[in-house]
Protein backbone atom coordinates (compact mmCIF):
# COMPACT_ATOMS: atom_id res chain seq x y z
CA UNK A 1 0.00 0.00 0.00
CA UNK A 2 2.76 2.06 1.05
CA UNK A 3 4.26 1.95 -2.36
CA UNK A 4 1.02 2.66 -4.65
CA UNK A 5 0.75 6.03 -2.10
CA UNK A 6 4.60 6.94 -3.14
CA UNK A 7 3.77 6.05 -6.88
CA UNK A 8 0.41 7.87 -6.52
CA UNK A 9 2.23 10.84 -4.88
CA UNK A 10 5.01 10.90 -7.86
CA UNK A 11 2.83 10.85 -10.31
CA UNK A 12 1.16 13.91 -8.86
CA UNK A 13 4.41 15.75 -8.39
CA UNK A 14 5.26 14.93 -12.37
CA UNK A 15 2.34 16.12 -13.82
CA UNK A 16 2.43 19.64 -11.57
CA UNK A 17 6.19 19.93 -12.86
CA UNK A 18 5.34 19.65 -16.57
CA UNK A 19 2.49 21.92 -16.16
CA UNK A 20 4.46 24.26 -14.54
CA UNK A 21 6.71 25.09 -17.82
CA UNK A 22 3.88 25.22 -19.95
CA UNK A 23 1.73 27.98 -17.73
CA UNK A 24 2.52 31.04 -17.67
CA UNK A 25 1.34 33.25 -13.48
CA UNK A 26 0.04 36.35 -13.14
CA UNK A 27 -1.51 38.48 -10.25
CA UNK A 28 -0.50 37.61 -6.78
CA UNK A 29 0.68 34.10 -7.79
CA UNK A 30 2.73 35.00 -10.22
CA UNK A 31 4.43 38.02 -7.86
CA UNK A 32 5.13 35.08 -5.56
CA UNK A 33 6.89 33.16 -8.37
CA UNK A 34 4.04 30.05 -7.13
CA UNK A 35 2.95 27.68 -9.23
CA UNK A 36 -0.67 26.32 -8.89
CA UNK A 37 -0.47 23.43 -10.19
CA UNK A 38 2.88 22.21 -8.69
CA UNK A 39 1.58 23.81 -5.33
CA UNK A 40 -0.82 21.81 -5.60
CA UNK A 41 1.22 18.53 -6.03
CA UNK A 42 2.95 19.20 -3.71
CA UNK A 43 0.42 20.08 -1.35
CA UNK A 44 -0.91 16.31 -2.04
CA UNK A 45 2.74 14.99 -1.52
CA UNK A 46 3.00 16.35 1.84
CA UNK A 47 -0.74 14.88 2.54
CA UNK A 48 0.28 11.91 1.39
CA UNK A 49 3.08 11.69 3.54
CA UNK A 50 1.64 13.29 6.25
CA UNK A 51 -0.53 10.37 6.19
CA UNK A 52 1.81 7.47 6.14
CA UNK A 53 3.78 9.15 8.55
CA UNK A 54 0.62 8.98 11.00
CA UNK A 55 -0.88 5.66 10.23
CA UNK A 56 2.47 3.75 10.28
CA UNK A 57 4.54 5.89 12.54
CA UNK A 58 3.20 8.63 14.83
CA UNK A 59 0.71 6.15 15.86
CA UNK A 60 2.72 3.60 17.25
CA UNK A 61 5.24 5.41 18.55
CA UNK A 62 2.82 7.49 20.39
CA UNK A 63 1.15 4.07 21.63
CA UNK A 64 4.36 3.11 22.34
CA UNK A 65 4.78 6.49 24.96
CA UNK A 66 1.62 6.15 25.84
CA UNK A 67 2.10 2.52 27.05
CA UNK A 68 5.66 3.26 28.74
CA UNK A 69 4.42 6.10 30.40
CA UNK A 70 1.28 4.32 32.31
CA UNK A 71 3.49 1.29 32.74
CA UNK A 72 6.01 4.10 34.33
CA UNK A 73 3.44 5.52 36.24
CA UNK A 74 1.72 1.92 37.34
CA UNK A 75 5.77 0.67 38.78
CA UNK A 76 6.04 4.44 40.43
CA UNK A 77 2.48 3.13 42.12
CA UNK A 78 3.35 -0.17 43.04
CA UNK A 79 6.74 1.34 44.44
CA UNK A 80 4.60 3.79 46.80
CA UNK A 81 1.78 0.85 47.26
CA UNK A 82 5.52 -1.01 48.18
CA UNK A 83 7.12 1.95 50.51
CA UNK A 84 3.48 2.32 52.42
CA UNK A 85 3.18 -1.25 52.84
CA UNK A 86 7.60 -1.34 54.14
CA UNK A 87 6.27 1.60 56.54
CA UNK A 88 3.25 0.09 58.27
CA UNK A 89 5.80 -3.23 58.34
CA UNK A 90 8.31 -1.52 59.92
CA UNK A 91 5.65 0.40 61.99
CA UNK A 92 4.29 -3.23 63.09
CA UNK A 93 7.82 -5.01 63.52
CA UNK A 94 9.01 -2.16 66.15
CA UNK A 95 5.93 -1.95 68.11
CA UNK A 96 6.45 -6.01 68.23
CA UNK A 97 9.56 -5.97 68.88
CA UNK A 98 8.84 -3.20 72.15
CA UNK A 99 6.22 -5.57 73.25
CA UNK A 100 8.11 -8.24 72.99
CA UNK A 101 11.36 -6.85 74.78
CA UNK A 102 8.93 -5.25 77.25
CA UNK A 103 7.09 -9.05 77.82
CA UNK A 104 10.76 -10.74 78.15
CA UNK A 105 11.50 -7.71 80.68
CA UNK A 106 8.52 -8.59 83.26
CA UNK A 107 9.30 -12.49 82.26
CA UNK A 108 12.61 -11.17 83.70
CA UNK A 109 11.75 -9.74 86.55
CA UNK A 110 9.06 -12.15 87.76
CA UNK A 111 11.91 -14.93 87.55
CA UNK A 112 13.71 -12.87 89.64
CA UNK A 113 11.41 -12.39 91.92
CA UNK A 114 10.09 -15.77 91.88
CA UNK A 115 13.89 -16.83 92.60
CA UNK A 116 14.13 -14.48 95.71
CA UNK A 117 11.28 -15.54 97.15
CA UNK A 118 12.94 -19.41 96.20
CA UNK A 119 15.62 -18.27 98.01
CA UNK A 120 13.65 -16.73 101.15
CA UNK A 121 11.96 -19.91 101.80
CA UNK A 122 14.45 -22.07 101.07
CA UNK A 123 16.91 -19.99 103.69
CA UNK A 124 13.61 -19.72 106.27
CA UNK A 125 13.14 -23.85 105.37
CA UNK A 126 16.88 -24.69 106.31
CA UNK A 127 17.02 -22.50 109.26
CA UNK A 128 14.06 -23.93 111.36
CA UNK A 129 15.29 -27.68 109.97
CA UNK A 130 18.94 -26.66 111.70
CA UNK A 131 16.29 -25.05 114.78
CA UNK A 132 14.50 -28.35 114.97
CA UNK A 133 17.60 -30.69 114.68
CA UNK A 134 19.08 -28.25 117.80
CA UNK A 135 16.73 -28.56 119.64
CA UNK A 136 16.51 -32.74 119.22
CA UNK A 137 20.17 -32.56 120.21
CA UNK A 138 19.45 -30.72 123.02
CA UNK A 139 16.48 -32.98 124.25
CA UNK A 140 18.36 -35.94 123.19
CA UNK A 141 21.34 -34.78 125.44
CA UNK A 142 19.15 -33.73 128.20
CA UNK A 143 17.43 -37.04 127.72
CA UNK A 144 20.58 -38.85 127.36
CA UNK A 145 22.22 -36.80 130.49
CA UNK A 146 19.13 -38.01 132.73
CA UNK A 147 19.46 -41.46 131.98
CA UNK A 148 23.15 -41.92 132.52
CA UNK A 149 21.98 -40.08 135.99
CA UNK A 150 19.27 -42.30 136.35
CA UNK A 151 21.43 -45.06 135.65
CA UNK A 152 24.04 -44.00 138.16
CA UNK A 153 21.48 -43.60 140.51
CA UNK A 154 20.97 -46.88 139.81
CA UNK A 155 24.55 -48.18 140.16
CA UNK A 156 25.13 -45.71 143.52
CA UNK A 157 22.13 -47.51 144.43
CA UNK A 158 23.00 -50.79 144.15
CA UNK A 159 26.59 -49.92 145.46
CA UNK A 160 24.30 -48.74 148.60
CA UNK A 161 22.38 -52.09 149.06
CA UNK A 162 26.18 -53.56 148.93
CA UNK A 163 27.57 -51.74 150.98
CA UNK A 164 24.48 -51.97 153.33
CA UNK A 165 24.74 -55.77 152.83
CA UNK A 166 27.86 -55.76 153.60
CA UNK A 167 27.91 -53.49 156.94
CA UNK A 168 24.93 -55.44 157.95
CA UNK A 169 26.83 -58.33 157.96
CA UNK A 170 29.09 -56.62 160.33
CA UNK A 171 27.44 -55.63 163.28
CA UNK A 172 27.49 -52.08 163.97
CA UNK A 173 26.52 -50.01 166.77
CA UNK A 174 23.80 -47.23 166.88
CA UNK A 175 25.42 -44.40 166.36
CA UNK A 176 27.51 -45.73 162.99
CA UNK A 177 24.50 -47.07 161.17
CA UNK A 178 22.95 -43.56 161.83
CA UNK A 179 25.75 -42.37 160.34
CA UNK A 180 25.98 -44.35 157.48
CA UNK A 181 22.50 -44.21 156.96
CA UNK A 182 22.26 -40.33 156.29
CA UNK A 183 25.52 -40.39 154.52
CA UNK A 184 23.66 -43.23 152.09
CA UNK A 185 20.61 -40.78 151.62
CA UNK A 186 22.53 -37.66 151.38
CA UNK A 187 24.35 -39.08 148.63
CA UNK A 188 21.26 -40.14 146.65
CA UNK A 189 19.82 -36.68 147.08
CA UNK A 190 22.84 -34.86 144.92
Amino acid sequence: MMDILVHIAHAATEAAVETHSEAQQTGVVALFGLNWKLFLGQLVNFGIILFVLWKWVFRPVAKGLSDRTSKIESSLAEAQAIAAERETFDSWKHKELSGVRQEAAEIITQAKAGAERARTEITQTAMEESKKILERGKTQLTEEKNKAVQEIKLEFADMVVQATETILKKKLDGPTDKSLIKDAIAGLKK
